[in-house]
């Protein structure tokens, strides 16, 4: 009598613990679900915020392992997350049935959404790292209400803030520079490209007709004072301030044009020059023959007084 209850008892055991897990002829097994479709399918319960797919528990209970599933009736996000009991929504990866996926927010709102940590010195939206450890890939983002700027480096752990190329929300960005400053553009080192296009003004102006043109002497005068050429910076200025390309190469052009108009000006005097010495060598040729005339003259008149004299 006693093994027939233990029996009973026994079947009656296996048969609650089981109730909820099927086996069909074909080898698939389902938890929840009378006819599973693949060999293992797990169906989750119906309230999304404290019932899980699947949970896995360390003994003492502080750290685990969610995996929530998306509801496509409800818009409800799917979600893995890995770690203790604290936002467990709010943290891990979620998913949507349109494809979006979310990496410490529950709702992303584009196809992949990283949500970055609070700690701006410490977090980073993105790290790739290594084997090693030795060589690093760190996306950290923009935060508009403290200014902080975002970055983006390559390489080894040594200033990350100072390395990479950093960005802000008002479109200024830095290329191994923390901070661009005023500056849409920032390069802490050499740059070198094709081709550069500038846009600015240009220095046309010389040519007009009430351009006031300084004279050679003046600009000889600006040289001993100063020791550079008028409205071009000098080698300590440029030292200690740059230079802006489209603002000097509108000055040398500047420099070039008044160059060229020196030339036009100096041409036209050789020219005056020249046609002076073209009339003073006809002059000279002139005067050459006249004195020929002269001589000749001078000769006759030598030999008509000789005539004279004999006859007398």
């Amino acid at each position: 009598m006693k093994k027939t209850i233990f029996t009973i008892s026994f079947l009656a055991f296996i048969f609650a613990s089981n109730a909820q897990i099927t086996e069909l002829p074909n080898g698939n097994v389902g938890i929840a679900t009378p006819t599973p479709s693949a060999l293992l399918e797990i169906r989750q319960k119906e309230d999304p915020n404290t019932d899980r797919a699947l949970l896995i528990t360390e003994p003492n209970n502080s750290q685990k392992i969610y995996l929530h599933l998306a509801d496509n009736a409800s818009g409800e996000y799917g979600y893995f997350h890995l770690g203790g009991n604290t936002n467990l929504r709010g943290n891990g990866v979620h998913s949507s049935f349109d494809g979006a996926l979310g990496i410490g927010t529950p709702n992303p709102g584009a196809l992949l959404e990283i949500k970055q940590k609070e700690d701006p010195n410490t977090d980073r939206a993105l790290l790739i790292s290594e084997p090693n450890n030795s060589q690093k890939i760190y996306l950290h983002l923009a935060d508009n209400a403290s200014g902080e700027y975002g970055y983006f480096h390559l390489g080894g752990n040594t200033n990350l803030r100072g390395n990479g190329v950093h960005s802000s929300f008002d479109g200024a960005v830095g290329i191994g520079v923390t901070n661009p400053g005023a500056w849409k553009l920032a390069v802490n080192g050499k740059i070198r490209a094709k081709e550069i296009s500038i846009e600015t003004g240009w220095a046309d102006f010389v040519f007009d007709k009430d351009y006031d043109l300084p004279t050679l002497k003046e600009v000889e005068n600006h040289i001993k004072k100063n020791g550079h050429l008028k409205d071009i910076p000098s080698a300590k200025e440029v030292a200690k301030n740059g230079v802006f390309l489209g603002e000097m190469n509108t000055k040398l052009l500047q420099k070039i044009e008044e160059l060229t108009l020196y030339t036009i000006q100096q041409q036209k005097e050789i020219n005056n020059q020249q046609r002076e010495i073209q009339d003073q060598e006809q002059e000279i040729i002139q005067l050459k023959n006249q004195n020929e005339e002269l001589k000749s003259l001078s000769q006759r008149l030598n030999k008509v007084e000789k005539l004279l004299k004999i006859n007398n």
